[in-house]
């Protein structure tokens, strides 16, 4: 419903406060150039809106963001005129959400989080990042005052196990004080894996000109992804394990390797799991 007809006072409006206003003027003069109005602006203070986290996402063990912005960067916000001479009719805006992240670079031990969020207000967004181990009952802070929608952390200071990020947003830095809001997300569970697998039962046997190798690799947390071996430090070549897929945590290996000349034979065998964590170990037989 719509409040009764009020005259301005003192240029201010001292109508109830809506969502919507209307103005009307009377001019009053009969002669020929009488009185007209040619702008009328009207100065209002939106409501604040919470900002809204949608998706956080863990992104890949072992690469990382590039370092996070020092200074604060207000949401990106574009706006479209309308064709010259026209009067502006709306305005189209539309707010840097964080759906595009900068390229990860390889880091060993390093993993991170991206996350889309935005302010229907087009707020500057602070945020804040939390971490929480399974089974655990409380989040601990990572990293507060984040400008960016990204953040990688050293995943080598976590033991092995699945853990969820917490993101907070807030929109405290654009709004005055104690007048900020703030939304949460949380992402899906994810591993942190920095134990290297195990190499075991690792033997070799002469068998005629080729050597009899065979080995175990198991890995408590993620599939063995990979193994090689080197004959007397040569370059390392994969080889395949019994089943010829490496899709499980545990292996088994046996193969019969050509033997590359007569005297001592040093074999060594590395193992990686999907985390790139790495095992080494060696045979000699003579």
């Amino acid at each position: 419903m719509w409040s009764a007809w009020a005259a301005l006072k003192d240029g201010r409006i001292v109508s109830p406060s809506a969502r919507f206003l209307q103005w009307r003027a009377v001019l009053a003069g009969g002669q020929q150039d009488g009185p007209s109005v040619s702008q009328v602006d009207i100065a209002y203070l939106p409501k604040n809106v919470a900002p809204r986290v949608d998706v956080v996402e863990a992104t890949p063990a072992n690469y990382r963001f590039p370092a996070p912005s020092s200074t604060i960067i207000p949401s990106a916000v574009t706006l479209t005129l309308p064709a010259i001479g026209k009067a502006q009719t709306n305005v189209s805006t539309v707010a840097n959400d964080g759906s595009n992240s900068p390229s990860l670079t390889y880091a060993k031990g390093m993993i991170g989080a991206r996350w889309l969020a935005i302010d229907e207000n087009n707020d500057a967004l602070e945020f804040a990042l939390e971490i929480k181990g399974e089974n655990e009952q409380g989040w601990k802070p990572l990293k507060d005052k984040i400008k960016d929608r990204y953040y990688s952390f050293d995943a080598t200071a976590f033991g092995d196990g699945k853990y969820q990020v917490r993101v907070t947003a807030s929109d405290s830095i654009a709004n005055p004080l104690n007048q900020g809001l703030s939304a949460q997300g949380v992402s899906a569970p994810f591993l942190i894996d920095n134990t290297a697998p195990r190499i075991q039962d690792l033997g070799a046997s002469p068998a005629g000109g080729r050597v009899n190798l065979r080995f175990k690799a198991s890995d408590a947390a993620s599939v063995v992804s990979k193994a090689e071996i080197s004959l007397n430090g040569s370059e390392w070549r994969f080889v395949d394990p019994t089943v010829r897929l490496a899709d499980s945590k545990d292996l088994e290996f046996q193969l019969l390797v050509d033997r590359p000349g007569a005297g001592e034979l040093t074999i060594a065998v590395r193992v990686t799991d999907e985390f790139d964590n790495q095992s080494v170990e060696k045979v000699t037989i003579r």
